[in-house]
């Protein structure tokens, strides 16, 4: 990906498909929706008809053949769009139950804000309850902004950039959906971070408030992120006006059902804050 897929001054974003993707089911594919979804990242894209998505997308399939499922809450209409991860690191649960918490609760389909969930973007690494992928690849070292070759290990980073279908999945996806944000959780680090990007401080520093999460110093940030070369939030607040924020929940041990119903009441608290960055 060298850039942005640009829609026109008249669209409305959230989750805009060409009509050939209109299927009665609730869940389709979007297989059908990469090829242009990619073309448009260099250069433009002639879009015949476009919908909304319907509330379940199947973005992708992981390495073993695992689906990869996004699931939208509220205005299928709306121009302002939240986009949560629970878990790219497959022994990270905690992500995951935030995203059942969420996806019981009630959000307006008439208040312009969409929250659209990913449970997991790594199914083989959550049923091996590995970080890892199936290839052993560290997902959020396989983003090809800022991307470099790291060992094969704990953080390996794939033989490329973008090198995983978990990967590509994830990318097209958010091409297609453009978000104003993105809210990837992660353990156990017991933070809230992102790339030294200023137009994400102020949305790190209210989560952490509003989670009772420790957001740390900007000083030293610049060192601090060569050390995570390759992640998902280096190649989306590079391509995107959107901000991103990492949730790094604290161990496992501790969190338990009266941190979850607060980490889930974040998640809607900031979709009801953030603004449109369509433009």
């Amino acid at each position: 990906m060298q850039g942005e897929i640009k829609c026109g001054s008249s669209k409305r974003r959230l989750g805009r498909v060409v009509s050939v993707l209109l299927l009665a089911a609730s869940t389709v594919s979007l297989s059908a929706a990469i090829e242009p979804a990619m073309a448009g990242a260099g250069g433009s894209t002639t879009r015949v008809s476009e919908e909304p998505l319907p509330d379940q997308v199947l973005i992708g399939k992981s390495t073993r053949g695992r689906p990869i499922l996004a699931k939208r809450q509220g205005d299928p209409n709306a121009t302002r769009v939240l986009l949560v991860v629970g878990q790219m690191h497959g022994d990270e649960p905690k992500g995951t139950a935030v995203v059942r918490s969420l996806r019981k609760r009630r959000i307006s389909e008439n208040g312009n804000v969409a929250i659209w969930t990913v449970s997991t973007m790594n199914p083989d690494g959550q049923t091996r309850r590995t970080r890892v992928n199936a290839r052993s690849v560290d997902l959020n070292r396989n983003f090809p902004t800022k991307w470099r070759r790291l060992a094969k290990g704990g953080t390996y980073s794939g033989p490329r950039p973008a090198s995983e279908v978990e990967t590509t999945a994830v990318m097209a996806f958010t091409e297609r959906l453009r978000p104003d944000a993105i809210m990837s959780f992660h353990q156990p680090l017991d933070t809230v971070m992102t790339v030294c990007d200023a137009k994400a401080r102020p949305w790190v520093r209210r989560i952490g408030r509003l989670a009772g999460l420790p957001v740390p110093s900007t000083r030293g940030c610049v060192a601090r992120d060569r050390s995570y070369p390759g992640t998902l939030n280096k190649w989306f607040s590079a391509h995107f006006p959107g901000w991103f924020a990492t949730v790094e929940l604290p161990v496992s041990s501790v969190v338990n059902k009266s941190k979850i119903r607060r980490y889930t009441n974040t998640v809607i608290e900031i979709s009801r804050l953030i603004r449109d960055r369509s433009r």
